[in-house]
C-alpha cells in the first residue's frame, strides 16, 4: 500500500497518538458530598491569637470526624494526650475519682444529622446526641473549604468563629 515505509511509519505513529489521546483517562469529576464523605484524622485545630495568626489551641488538639454520604455524622475531639490516660475507672458509675472527672471534659463528642449547602460552602450539623446534653438538638454551622487534600471546617458562629480545624483522610 505505501511504497514508502517511513510514510507508513509515521501514519502508524500518528494513528497510536490520537488513539491514546482519545482513550486518555479522563480526571475523575465528584461532587463535593463525595469528596466529603468519608473518615477524617484531625491533623491541626487552631485559634486566632490578637495578633490575627493562628495558633494550636489548647496545646494541640486530636480528632476524628465521619461523615458517612448520607448525612449522618460524627466528630470527636480530645486532648493530644487524651488516649495516653493511665487511671482506670469505670463507665457508668457514680463514682469516679474527680481527676477522671476532669479528664473526661477533656474530650468533645457528637452525632450529628448534616447537610451541605455547596453554594454558600457550608455544612449545617443538627446534633442528635451530644457530650454536653445542653447541645442535644443544636444545629451549628461550620464553613468548609479544601486546599488540596486537606478539608479546612471554621465555626460560622461568632462565639467560636476564631477556631479553624484543618482535616486529612484516614
Amino acid at each position: 500500500m505505501f511504497k514508502n515505509p517511513k510514510v507508513a511509519l509515521v501514519i502508524g505513529i500518528l494513528c497510536l497518538a490520537v488513539f491514546m489521546i482519545i482513550n486518555k483517562e479522563k480526571p475523575k469529576v465528584i461532587s463535593e458530598q463525595e469528596a466529603i464523605t468519608g473518615l477524617w484524622n484531625l491533623i491541626v485545630m487552631e485559634v486566632k491569637d490578637d495578633n490575627g495568626t493562628y495558633v494550636p489551641w489548647n496545646g494541640g488538639m486530636g480528632g476524628k470526624l465521619l461523615y458517612d454520604g448520607n448525612g449522618n455524622g460524627s466528630l470527636h475531639l480530645y486532648t493530644k494526650d487524651y488516649k495516653n490516660y493511665e487511671v482506670e475507672f469505670p463507665n457508668f458509675t457514680d463514682s469516679i475519682p474527680q481527676e477522671a472527672l476532669k479528664h473526661l471534659t477533656n474530650n468533645y463528642f457528637y452525632m450529628a444529622n448534616y447537610n451541605i449547602d455547596t453554594a454558600k460552602n457550608v455544612i449545617h450539623h443538627t446534633r442528635i446526641s451530644h457530650s454536653n446534653p445542653k447541645d442535644w438538638g443544636k444545629t451549628v454551622t461550620r464553613r468548609y473549604s479544601f486546599i488540596g487534600d486537606t478539608l479546612v471546617l471554621v465555626p460560622a458562629e461568632d462565639e467560636n468563629a476564631n477556631l479553624r480545624l484543618k482535616w486529612v483522610k484516614n
